[in-house]
């Protein structure tokens, strides 16, 4: 099975209560008496727990008082004969331990107002126990005797319809009332530290995005500058090239000094072209 464990109690009447429950070692049967939970014997302690599960050592158990009438109790740390117990009556909560057959109060009696169909929590997380009326905090008690065990139900009495029902147990999960709001803040201080160092990744990624199109731009613009420069002047020393090219062929020619054929004389057909001598 798994917890939270639950019992509605919605079954046939049985003494003691069967089921997924065992009688507390020193202590005497819970019964079943219309589809809810009552002691076998009067005046005296009945307790039982819940042997499906096996508990966390940080646990609660969880009941609804019928009435505002006799004594009863969720437990906690059942274990052999010892546990924790909270008595819950019209006026006030004492809270219990029980160790080897010997009762002990912690601390002094929690004056609270008990209407019916109260629910009533006890819960142990390391070695605070916290009693809760419908939900509510109504103080604690601290003992470090008891680290282990189950969740379970004690009542004092077996008087006829005044009981207990909708019993609830389990693990109590991250331990103290405040550790969401702790681990909230946890979460939001991880997140501003992540969205910082993103943030600043990400600047650094641009600024050197930024360096590197500054610096490959610069380098373009120059080698641009530079094949510029070398363009311009190549023509200018192109055409110098080819003016002086040009005027000594002019001159060669005027000069009578332009050989078209093989190397030698100027032949009658040559200077006759050439427009120079007979």
């Amino acid at each position: 099975m798994a917890l939270p464990a639950t019992d509605n109690f919605n079954r046939a009447d049985a003494n003691p209560i069967g089921g997924n429950w065992s009688t507390v070692q020193g202590l005497n049967a819970l019964q079943l008496q219309n589809n809810s939970v009552n002691g076998s014997v009067n005046n005296t302690d009945n307790a039982a727990y819940w042997n499906a599960d096996s508990f966390a050592n940080d646990q609660y158990s969880q009941i609804k008082k019928l009435t505002t009438s006799s004594d009863h109790g969720p437990l906690v740390r059942v274990a052999t004969n010892n546990c924790y117990m909270a008595d819950v009556y019209s006026t006030g909560i004492d809270i219990w331990k029980y160790v080897a057959g010997s009762w002990t109060q912690l601390g002094s009696t929690i004056s609270i107002t008990l209407a019916a169909n109260d629910v009533l929590k006890l819960s142990a997380t390391g070695t605070t126990l916290e009693i809760f009326q419908n939900g509510t905090s109504r103080g604690t008690r601290s003992d470090s005797e008891l680290a282990t065990g189950s969740a379970g139900i004690w009542a004092y009495n077996n008087y006829t319809n005044i009981n207990v029902d909708d019993w609830e147990g389990g693990n109590v999960s991250g331990g103290a009332t405040l550790v969401p709001q702790e681990t909230t803040h946890a979460l939001t201080n991880d997140t501003v530290v992540l969205t910082q160092q993103h943030t600043l990744t990400i600047n650094e990624a641009v600024h050197g995005l930024s360096n590197d199109a500054v610096a490959l731009i610069q380098a373009y613009t120059l080698t641009a500058a530079k094949a510029t420069h070398a363009l311009s002047n190549d023509p200018v020393a192109l055409t110098q090239q080819h003016l002086l090219a040009i005027s000594e062929a002019a001159h060669n020619i005027h000069s009578g000094n332009v050989t078209l054929g093989m190397p030698g004389a100027p032949s009658a057909r040559s200077r006759m072209l050439l427009g120079v001598g007979q």
